[in-house]
């Protein structure tokens, strides 16, 4: 429904400018008198005090404090108008064009009290697909972003992503480009978005949304808060790489607290975390190499339809000491073939050790180099991860993790949990200590090699 512009300066107000005003209680306010009094936050503000409705009393002193800010109402109504004069719209919790899906995946008392949106308020009648990953994403990561903004738009449904730089950016110039539409989620005020010059607004098949005040910069604290928002207007996330611990990871976090679906790919020139993520319970890899992706995935590959069946079977079988592989496969089968499909089976065994493997190729052999794996390699360091390890079997607590690493407790708290999903750091000796989870090889082999390499040696024979 329209909302008379005073209103929307009251909206405004009360969204943004009541400072440590809980939402609880903002959103309880106009909730409340919208639902069950019918009264529109403009009778509110008009109404006297005896005048007020019943059930309204445990939100009064939120009333109060938005009638005593009748200064910065009218600042805001100055803002109001550059929101209009742009073509932008203002869109309260109560308004019919709110949508629904928002209120019910984030709860009414969390849901954002208002938003500003540029673009048709149609594109989010239904939940879209949310497309992220890494800012620093390899080429790999990024083409597969293009193309799965393709494959949801060819689908039919929504792309919404985050509008940031690298793998957001890509998936959205790929649905825009296959006539898709897409839902950006702005972390910053739509008055500092340059998002919203986008032809595609004005042809109806962009929308961008901004749940933080229209005049608010861009910060890491809004970029943070805005995946809640990506995963209330989703139905589904995909992650088309990941090389360190940050937004990626907490986006994927929010959606498996909301009971989503989550999809990561991986595939050559993955990103260091990518592995570690596909471990988290809730996450299903998509294997994908190149090509066309496909929505929604048939199976837990996006790789063509017509790919070609595995050429050889290989089973791998690991003891503390050794590493058995069994091979099936033509005479005429190329060794090139044949080793990938061997260090395929290899890797997908020892994932389950925790445990990182590589293999050189050889004519004559495979020399299996064991080591391990930080899941950061050389383009992102994960201190948490590395102060663990140097605390040894003694393991650090999380009280000597601030100490050592400077990081607050809350998000070393955090990080520890994301290590224990992944299998990757368990409870040491001592009970509120941290320490490395090694793979049973690695810890029998500490006394006789070093701790950080096991070489093994097998031999392939060729089946006659």
């Amino acid at each position: 429904m329209t909302q008379p512009r005073q209103e929307l300066a009251y909206w405004l107000t009360l969204a943004f400018r009541l400072e440590r005003e809980p939402r609880r209680s903002i959103n309880g306010l106009v909730l409340t008198a919208d639902r069950r009094a019918e009264l529109r936050l403009l009778d509110l503000v008009r109404m006297e005090p005896h005048e007020r409705p019943a059930v309204l009393g445990k939100y009064v002193a939120t009333l109060d404090r938005l009638l005593d800010a009748e200064g910065k109402v009218s600042a805001q109504a100055f803002v109001v108008e550059r929101l209009l004069s742009m073509g932008a719209v203002v869109v309260p919790i109560t308004d019919r064009a709110y949508p629904p899906h928002l209120v019910q995946r984030l709860q009414p008392d969390r849901a954002p009290t208002v938003l500003t949106a540029a673009g048709s308020l149609d594109l989010w009648a239904e939940p879209g697909v949310a497309i992220s990953g890494s800012r620093k994403a390899g080429a790999s990561g990024l083409a597969f972003a293009r193309e799965a903004g393709r494959a949801v738009a060819r689908a039919g449904e929504v792309v919404v992503c985050g509008l940031a730089p690298g793998i957001d950016r890509e998936a959205l110039e790929g649905a825009l480009e296959a006539g898709g539409r897409v839902i950006g989620i702005s972390p910053e005020g739509l008055l500092h978005s340059r998002w919203v010059q986008r032809p595609e607004i004005r042809e109806g098949r962009l929308v961008i949304v901004s749940e933080f005040a229209p005049d608010d910069r861009w910060s890491v604290g809004r970029a943070m808060g805005r995946n809640r928002t990506i995963a209330g207007f989703s139905h589904a996330l995909v992650i088309a790489d990941c090389v360190g611990s940050g937004g990626t990871t907490d986006q994927l976090e929010v959606h498996r607290a909301a009971g989503l679906p989550v999809y990561v790919r991986r595939g050559p020139g993955q990103g260091a975390l990518v592995d570690e993520l596909c471990a988290r319970p809730g996450v299903t890899p998509w294997d994908w190499r190149e090509g066309m992706v496909r929505w929604p995935p048939v199976s837990t590959s996006i790789e063509a339809a017509d790919a070609k069946p595995p050429i050889a079977s290989c089973e791998v079988l690991l003891t503390d000491d050794r590493v058995s592989i069994r091979v099936d496969a033509p005479q005429q089968i190329d060794i090139d073939e044949l080793l990938g499909s061997v260090r395929n089976a290899l890797q997908r065994a020892l994932q389950a050790r925790s445990t990182v493997y590589s293999i050189p190729d050889q004519s004559m052999g495979i020399s299996v180099a064991m080591e391990r794996a930080t899941s950061y390699g050389e383009s992102a360091a994960d201190p948490i991860f590395d102060a663990v390890v140097a605390g040894g079997d003694e393991g650090l607590t999380v009280l000597e993790l601030v100490e050592t690493t400077g990081w607050t407790k809350g998000r070393i708290q955090k990080r520890l949990r994301e290590l224990k999903d992944a299998n990757r750091v368990i409870r040491g000796r001592r009970r509120h200590a941290y320490v490395e989870r090694r793979a049973d090889a690695l810890a029998a082999a500490e006394s006789s090699v070093d701790s950080r390499e096991l070489v093994a040696q097998t031999s392939l024979f060729r089946s006659r």
